[in-house]
């Protein structure tokens, strides 16, 4: 009784683990970030298939060459190709912008609650002379 009794709890203790492991995931936006050249503009962008009750975005810029500047706006969607600022349709813990700094590497996080967008975009603009390198990087919590 008492092997029955333990073999039960580590079934429920395995169960439980995979279950919580199930409950968040993270996704790259673009695998191999893609490259802002002085003013130009940049996205890197995703699909959200299902309801989460939040959705944490993070930015990371990567310094090339040049002085880095610029701004980086997370937008949503709905049909894939009309793109809003993300705070015209959410709640937003933090601002829906990131100016970039001229430092080696630098980060951010937008985190939205709910999912009311089916697809996001980090949109970059550069400024002035240089070249940095973007990623984008999603988690989202069930």
């Amino acid at each position: 009784m008492k092997k029955l009794i333990f073999l039960l709890a580590i079934a429920f203790g395995l169960l439980s683990s995979v279950n919580i492991q199930a409950q968040t995931t993270v996704y790259t936006m673009t695998h191999s970030g893609d490259t802002v050249t002085n003013t130009g503009t940049k996205t890197v962008d995703i699909e959200v298939k299902n309801f989460y009750e939040s959705v944490s975005v993070q930015l990371k810029i990567t310094k090339i060459s040049g002085t880095v500047a610029g701004t980086v706006t997370l937008q949503g969607s709905v049909d894939g190709s009309n793109y809003v600022t993300v705070d015209s349709g959410a709640t937003i813990t933090s601002a829906e912008t990131f100016t970039a700094t001229n430092v080696t590497t630098q980060t951010n996080i937008f985190i939205i609650s709910g999912s009311p967008y089916r697809y996001y975009r980090m949109s970059y603009t550069g400024s002035g002379t240089m070249a940095a390198r973007v990623y984008g990087y999603i988690h989202v919590v069930k």
